[in-house]
C-alpha cells in the first residue's frame, strides 16, 4: 500500500478528535441532537484549522446508517461513514471554488441538487474556498441557497469571509474557526509521535507548533518532513535544518547584537545564516515574533502562555528586554515588518535582511519607522562614539576655497560657518524629514551652556523653524538628533541671524541670486568648472 501522509492518516474522524474548535463542535452536536440542523453553514477561519474536516464530520452525522436520523456521534464503521471517510460517497459532493468558480459550474450544481440521494439519507454539498466564486456565480446560487430541497445541505468554507457577499452570509449560519493554541498542537504532535514510535524532543515539538502558528495541518506536515529528514527522530536541529529557521539561541544572539548597536557584526552574522542554508524570510518572521516577545517582557507581561515558551526561555526574554526601551522595540518591529513586505517583490533577500538589521543595530531608525530612535547617552571626552552615532555621515569637506574678499571675510565673522556637529545634525534631520532639513540648510548653531542657539538668515526661515519646534514631533526629531551628535541633550533656542555671505555680496553689487545659486548656497555646493 502507498504511504499515507500523517495529516491524512490522523485526520479527525469524530467531533471529539477535533482540537481547538470546541465552540463549533458543541453547537453542531446540540443541533444534531435537537434535530435543528440548518440547511446552510459557513465555516470561516485560517487554513488548517478543521473547516473541511468538520464539514465531512457533519456529513457523517447526517448520513450515518446506524441511527434513525442525524446523530451527534456517527459510528464511523457503517457503509456511509466509511464511504465518506474514503471520499467516495456520491451523495457528498465536494467542490473547489478556485477551479469551479463560474456561473456555468453553479448552474450544473443547481441541476444536480434537484436529484434525490442515490442511497444515503441526504445530499451534502461542500464548497471550499467559496470566496473565489465570481459575482455572477454567487447570484446564481442565491435562490438555491435560500430555499434548497429538503434532502440538500450546504457547507461553505473560506479563509476570507470578507469577500463573500452579504446576501450569501445572511443565508448561512456562520462559524469562525480559531487558530489552535500551541499547547494543544504540541499535545497532538506528541500523541502522533508516540503512536508512530518516533523519538522526539519536547523542545522540537514546541518549535514546530510555534512556527505552525495555530495551523494543525502545517504542524503535522512539518513533523512528517522532519521525520523523513532525520530518519525517525525529531530534534530541534532537524526542525531548523528542514524549515531554515533560526531557533531561540540564534534569535537571542541576534538581538544581543542589536542591543549592543554592533551594526558591523550584522553582516558576518547574516553570512553565517545564509551559509547554513537558513531562509532570510523565515529568520525575519521569527525575529518579528521574537521582538514582540521582548516588548511583552519589557512591559512586564511575560508569561509562558503569552510568550509561547518554557520558563527558562521566559527568563531569558525578561533579562534581555532590560537592554532595550519600548520605543526602540516598537520601531524595530516596524522595520522588520517592512522588510518582510519588501521580500515579496525584491529578490535580493540577503541584502534586504542585512540593511534591515543594520538599520536597527546602527540606530538608523527615523520617525518614518513609527517611533524615533532614542537619544544616545553622553559620550565621555576622548571616548569612541557608539556605533549608532555613525548613522549620520558628515558632509565631505569642500576643497580649499580661494581667499575671500575683504568684505566677505568680515561678513563671515559676523555669520560664522555652521559647526561640523550642527551639519551632521542637519543632515540626519534631512534624512528623516527633507523639508525641515532644507529649511535648516542655511542655519548656524552655537552652544551656550545647556542651550543650542540656532541662527537663521531670514524671517521666513525663522517662522518655519518656530512652526517645526511648536510641533511635538518636529521638536522631538530635532532634539533627538542634536543629542545624538552633540552627546548630550540641549535646549533649542532660535534667533534671526545675518544674511549669508554670498547673498550679502550680491545685494551690495545689485545682483540677483538665481535659483541655482540659492540651492548651492543652501547645501554648500559649487558650480562645475566649465559653468561661468
Amino acid at each position: 500500500m502507498a504511504y499515507q501522509s500523517l495529516y491524512l492518516k490522523y485526520r479527525p474522524q469524530t467531533f471529539d478528535d477535533v482540537i481547538g474548535q470546541d465552540h463549533v463542535c458543541q453547537t453542531l452536536r446540540n443541533a444534531l441532537s435537537a434535530g435543528k440542523v440548518a440547511h446552510a453553514y459557513l465555516f470561516c477561519g485560517p487554513r488548517g484549522t478543521g473547516k473541511t474536516t468538520s464539514a465531512r464530520l457533519l456529513a457523517k452525522a447526517l448520513c450515518c446508517l446506524r441511527s434513525d436520523g442525524p446523530t451527534p456521534e456517527p459510528c464511523g464503521v457503517c457503509d456511509a461513514c466509511v464511504a465518506i471517510r474514503e471520499n467516495r460517497l456520491l451523495d457528498v459532493v465536494e467542490l473547489d471554488a478556485a477551479s469551479n468558480r463560474g456561473i456555468d459550474e453553479v448552474r450544473n450544481l443547481k441541476e444536480v441538487i434537484g436529484y434525490q440521494p442515490t442511497w444515503a439519507r441526504y445530499r451534502i454539498f461542500i464548497i471550499d474556498e467559496v470566496h473565489q466564486m465570481t459575482k455572477e456565480a454567487f447570484n446564481a446560487l442565491l435562490k438555491t441557497l435560500e430555499e434548497p430541497p429538503d434532502h440538500a445541505f450546504f457547507v461553505l468554507a473560506t479563509t476570507d469571509p470578507q469577500k463573500v457577499p452579504v446576501t450569501i452570509l445572511s443565508r448561512c449560519q456562520r462559524f469562525d474557526f480559531r487558530r489552535v493554541p500551541m499547547p494543544q498542537v504540541i499535545g497532538l504532535l506528541g500523541r502522533i509521535c508516540q503512536a508512530e514510535g518516533f523519538d522526539c524532543q519536547e523542545a522540537a515539538l514546541a518549535t514546530i507548533a510555534r512556527l505552525a502558528d495555530g495551523c494543525v495541518r502545517d504542524a503535522i506536515t512539518t513533523l512528517d518532513q522532519v521525520v523523513a529528514y532525520s530518519g525517525g527522530s525529531v530534534t530541534v536541529e532537524a526542525v531548523n535544518a528542514v524549515l531554515g529557521g533560526a531557533g531561540f539561541d540564534v534569535l537571542f544572539e541576534l538581538t544581543d547584537i542589536l542591543a549592543r548597536h554592533a551594526a558591523q557584526e550584522v553582516f558576518p552574522f547574516v553570512e553565517r545564516l545564509v551559509s547554513e542554508g537558513r531562509s532570510c524570510a523565515q529568520v525575519l518572521e521569527e525575529l518579528l515574533r521574537h521582538l514582540r516577545n521582548l516588548l511583552v517582557a519589557r512591559l512586564g507581561a511575560a508569561t509562558e502562555t503569552g510568550l509561547e515558551a518554557d520558563a527558562e526561555t521566559v527568563r531569558r526574554y525578561v533579562e534581555q528586554s532590560s537592554h532595550f526601551d519600548e520605543a526602540t522595540l516598537a520601531a524595530a518591529i516596524g522595520r522588520v515588518g517592512r522588510a518582510l513586505e519588501e521580500l515579496r517583490w525584491n529578490g535580493q533577500h540577503r541584502i534586504v535582511t542585512e540593511v534591515a538589521l543594520a538599520s536597527i543595530a546602527g540606530g538608523f531608525l527615523t520617525t518614518q519607522t513609527a517611533v524615533a530612535a532614542p537619544a544616545a547617552p553622553p559620550t565621555p571626552h576622548g571616548a569612541r562614539p557608539p556605533a549608532h552615532e555613525a548613522t549620520v555621515r558628515p558632509a565631505p569637506e569642500p576643497p580649499d576655497p580661494e581667499p575671500p574678499p575683504e568684505d566677505e571675510a568680515g561678513a563671515s565673522a559676523e555669520n560664522p560657518v555652521a559647526s561640523d556637529e550642527w551639519q551632521r545634525a542637519v543632515l540626519a534631520i534631512h534624512n528623516a524629514r527633507p523639508a525641515l532639513g532644507a529649511q535648516l540648510g542655511q542655519s548656524t548653531a552655537i552652544e551656550s551652556g545647556d542651550e543650542l542657539i540656532v541662527s537663521v538668515p531670514g524671517s521666513f526661515q525663522l517662522d518655519k523653524l518656530m512652526d517645526a519646534l511648536d510641533d511635538p514631533e518636529g521638536r522631538a526629531l530635532i532634539e533627538s538628533n542634536v543629542a545624538k551628535v552633540y552627546g548630550r541633550p540641549l535646549t533649542i533656542k532660535t534667533e534671526l541671524g545675518a544674511v549669508p555671505p554670498k547673498a550679502r555680496q550680491q545685494a551690495a553689487t545689485g545682483g540677483r541670486a538665481s535659483a541655482v545659486d540659492l540651492v548651492l548656497e543652501m547645501f554648500e555646493g559649487s558650480r562645475p568648472l566649465d559653468d561661468h
